[in-house]
């Protein structure tokens, strides 16, 4: 039974075997309806959109499209960067960023021109994993500020680098902008697996191994390190905040030395 009402966009293709063949890379389930081969019907997660033959579009003329708001946009754009689309051109996808209007988003030009926008809402901190999503957006971009958002205004921070313990976002503030700032051109690329996420309606836990890696101007990965990390969450108002945040890395027997890399064990 469908949960909800739903809005389905339909859009134009000039060969449903080429659109389906240019959606599945990014993670697209389906193809032409079984009782018309000329119409046809995708789906990502929750996500869906119809397609109907027009043989005489031209692509550069196409004024069709479509929004899709996602819970996870992270996902989709490593999706279609995987596929290599191009930023030029059609078909095409430009870059993942904060929108003024309060959204994270991309679009992607598919091969008939029609136009998807794919976004997220900024602050949208509903479950537990959008946190690790926000977490790894703010540092990729450097911003201090949707990072410390994340956080309860006391929360308490056992962190791996330097210092025993931060109490409070205040505290925290000056050493996550210094980290930002040190970094001049370069930008950390942070992913996370192993998550495991326990939760009730008030409160979770969320443990999972976490790697960071430095980017260069130029997109090359120039080192990385990994960590355990442990949050304590709690909900106030719909969202989650981090109350309580360690994170670690175990040291070596014989040298007493930080293990930073996970196989290095």
């Amino acid at each position: 039974m469908q949960p909800t009402d739903l809005a389905i966009p339909i859009l134009p293709s000039r060969s449903i075997a080429a659109t389906v063949a240019f959606y599945r890379p990014l993670g697209f389930e389906g193809g032409a309806h079984a009782f018309d081969s000329s119409y046809a019907i995708l789906r990502r997660g929750t996500i869906e959109i119809h397609f109907f033959t027009h043989t005489a579009l031209v692509p550069a003329e196409s004024s069709a499209g479509c929004y899709l708001r996602v819970q996870d946009v992270e996902s989709i754009y490593r999706a279609c960067a995987a596929a290599q689309l191009p930023q030029e051109g059609i078909p095409r996808m430009d870059a993942l960023e904060d929108k003024p209007w309060g959204l994270r988003e991309f679009a992607v030009v598919d091969p008939d021109g029609n136009l998807l926008r794919i976004g997220q809402l900024l602050g949208d901190l509903s479950t537990p994993q959008s946190i690790l999503d926000a977490y790894a957006a703010a540092i990729y971009d450097r911003n201090a500020e949707a990072f410390l958002r994340l956080y309860d205004p006391k929360a308490r921070v056992y962190d791996t680098w330097g210092v025993w313990v931060y109490e409070g976002a205040a505290s925290r503030r000056l050493a996550i902008e210094g980290w930002f700032s040190s970094l001049g051109q370069e930008r950390v690329k942070v992913s996370f697996d192993d998550v495991q996420i326990t939760e009730d309606q008030a409160l979770a836990v969320l443990t999972a191994t976490g790697r960071y890696a430095a980017i260069s101007a130029d997109g090359v990965e120039i080192r990385s390190m990994q960590n355990r990390l442990t949050w304590s969450l709690q909900r106030k108002d719909g969202d989650w905040a981090i109350v309580h945040e360690h994170t670690s890395v175990p040291i070596g027997f014989s040298d007493l030395k930080g293990i930073l890399q996970r196989g290095d064990i």
